[in-house]
């Protein structure tokens, strides 16, 4: 008698076990299946930021500097990339100045060996280029925030102190 409570008791125990098995492979299925319809969907969506790693990564500041009280100069360094640049953007601080390069006319902005009013080219692969600002009615600048615009891309390439004078 005591031998068959005892098997009795076993099959019990080996039927909850099975049971709760089941219950923790019913609980868990559910959530691998939506972790991997929602991982599908997250991969294939576009981030704004993904692309300013890699290509725009050719981008830095060379040079951040006063020619005088009225003039800056930032110098833009570009190494080996594919990318497609529709503009440049300058943003000077504190002020919150900003400047566009587009490759079209320029009024306060030169390029070094050039006058204002000319165009402002945006820099070619593996070259450098300085542009030069006319600040003439804005406070002494501290930093420049430079952002690079490509086909709906938009990335902050770096952010520099504007040292004293060239």
């Amino acid at each position: 008698m005591l031998e068959q409570n005892i098997a009795e008791l076993n099959k019990k125990g080996i039927s909850e076990i099975i049971i709760f098995i089941f219950l923790i492979i019913l609980i868990i299925t559910p959530i691998l299946v939506l972790w991997a319809i929602t991982k599908g969907i997250i991969l294939k969506s576009p981030s704004p930021y993904y692309d300013c790693i890699t290509d725009f990564s050719s981008f830095s500041i060379e040079k951040a500097c006063y020619l005088n009280k009225d003039e800056i100069k930032i110098t833009i360094k570009r190494g080996q990339d594919n990318v497609k640049v529709n503009k440049i953007k300058f943003e000077f601080s504190p002020s919150n100045a900003l400047w566009e390069i587009s490759g079209e006319k320029c009024l306060d902005v030169r390029l070094e060996d050039k006058k204002y009013g000319g165009y402002c080219n945006i820099v070619d692969n593996l070259r450098s280029i300085s542009y030069i600002f006319k600040i003439d009615n804005l406070e002494i600048q501290e930093k420049v925030l430079v952002v690079v615009e490509g086909n709906e891309i938009v990335c902050k390439i770096e952010e520099k102190k504007i040292k004293g004078v060239c």
